[in-house]
């Protein structure tokens, strides 16, 4: 297929593939650095608010220059950094172990042995927050540069582990710290998210764990603004359990859903102490409105409320008789509950699912969107305003727009030691497609 009626400009590129035209931009000169930190402090002189202010807030065109030697950003103009700084997500890592089946952005397996860089490494991570932060300082903490970030998109972030070139492990709490180091202003804050994990997983429990105690702490509080519990008929134990459930194997199916219930009901329980902290613990319950398919999905979600429920006191009674670990008390317990069965219990018709990535094999066809309508309805919205929409750092620095689950490929790149090397696509949409760019 190939859209020839849309006209792109700054910052996108014409392709087939993922194939990147190289940053050809003029190395910047000490006059030129001058002249920008000469227009700051101007700037900042006849600033009376007092606000954080974003970079578009100063002249980009006049600022250009004050990057001069931050070396992750070398090639990039100011106007690019502030491309790709507000809605950011940074992928530390590729592919997941869950495989829903409403996934949007179509997640491939986790730790797949492709030769790709699934990865990010520690040192390009760390290189692109102590460049950010260098560019903070030099704005003397005035402006935001990646104030809001998401760690995380084709990924569950109890999984997420990035190493350095010693081989030193850093899990997604790590990540979130070096984040925060040194930095000016306004703390970072990162979104969380997780789907469960295997219950008897003792590496997974004891990273869920370290979540936990992190949210309780003051850094965390601060810094973790959401942490999203997923509930839903779309993960692949349940997926399989449907699936078993019309070949007549009911059996095997209902051990599946019980198998789901209580990894949900684990998470819950491991995440009972947060419920006390300032984060906002959310239960994220998505479904495929009746309207779009014969199957009665909304039924299916509210049966797995009612298990997950019902395992989620078995374990809080077994606590409070053993090692009281959580539960000390029937009060505990009692208050618990309330509290989850009142996030449980919300109504999620707010949390529909849309047609998109593996999703929109959920729809009956008749209802499902077309792939030429998607892009023309992204493209739309892009042309008017790109910098509203999410930005995407892949693991070799390249960035992406991201509307829905159409990726638009940008000739933004970010100078990291991994750059030229091969990475997954962003989204299974931009392989099929090619964009005519006219600018």
């Amino acid at each position: 297929m190939q859209i020839s009626s849309v006209s792109l400009s700054y910052p996108y590129i014409n392709y087939s593939n993922l194939n990147f035209k190289g940053s050809s931009k003029k190395p910047i000169t000490d006059k030129k650095y001058e002249k920008a930190v000469k227009y700051f402090n101007k700037e900042e002189e006849k600033d009376k608010t007092g606000f954080l202010h974003r970079l578009t807030y100063y002249n980009l065109k006049k600022l250009d220059g004050i990057q001069k030697g931050i070396e992750v950003f070398d090639g990039l103009s100011m106007k690019d950094i502030n491309f790709l700084s507000n809605g950011t997500f940074i992928l530390l890592n590729r592919g997941c172990k869950n495989n829903c089946t409403h996934c949007a952005y179509s997640a491939g397996s986790f730790n797949r042995k492709d030769g790709k860089l699934n990865k990010m490494s520690f040192e390009d991570y760390q290189s692109l927050i102590q460049g950010a932060n260098e560019l903070e300082k030099r704005l003397n903490g005035k402006a935001h540069v990646f104030d809001d970030l998401t760690l995380f998109l084709d990924s569950d972030c109890i999984d997420i582990e990035i190493e350095d070139k010693n081989g030193k492990k850093y899990d997604i709490i790590d990540c979130i710290k070096e984040a925060g180091k040194e930095k000016f202003g306004m703390p970072r804050t990162v979104l969380l998210d997780t789907s469960g994990w295997p219950v008897n997983n003792k590496k997974s429990q004891q990273r869920a764990e370290k979540i936990v105690s992190y949210l309780l702490e003051d850094d965390g509080s601060k810094k973790v603004r959401q942490f999203n519990i997923s509930i839903n008929p779309y993960h692949g134990i349940y997926a399989k359990a449907k699936e078993l459930e019309s070949e007549g194997k009911q059996s095997k199916a209902e051990k599946l859903k019980e198998l789901y219930a209580k990894r949900m009901a684990n998470v819950l329980f491991t995440f009972s102490p947060a419920l006390e902290t300032k984060n906002k613990i959310n239960i994220i319950q998505r479904y495929v409105n009746g309207k779009y398919t014969e199957r009665d999905d909304l039924h299916e979600l509210y049966e797995i409320q009612d298990k997950v429920k019902n395992e989620l006191e078995k374990m809080y009674d077994e606590d409070l008789n053993s090692s009281q670990k959580i539960v000390k008390t029937e009060a505990d317990k009692q208050k618990y509950m309330a509290k989850w069965e009142g996030k449980l219990n919300i109504s999620p018709k707010d949390n529909a699912i849309s047609p998109f990535g593996r999703a929109e094999k959920l729809f009956d066809k008749k209802h499902s969107t077309s792939n030429t309508r998607k892009l023309k309805a992204a493209f739309h919205a892009i042309i008017h305003d790109y910098s509203y929409f999410y930005k995407v750092i892949n693991t070799n620095g390249k960035v992406y727009m991201l509307e829905k689950d159409i990726a638009i490929p940008t000739n933004v790149s970010l100078n990291f030691e991994n750059k030229d090397k091969k990475t997954r696509p962003v989204s299974i949409e931009t392989k099929r497609y090619k964009f005519n760019y006219k600018g």
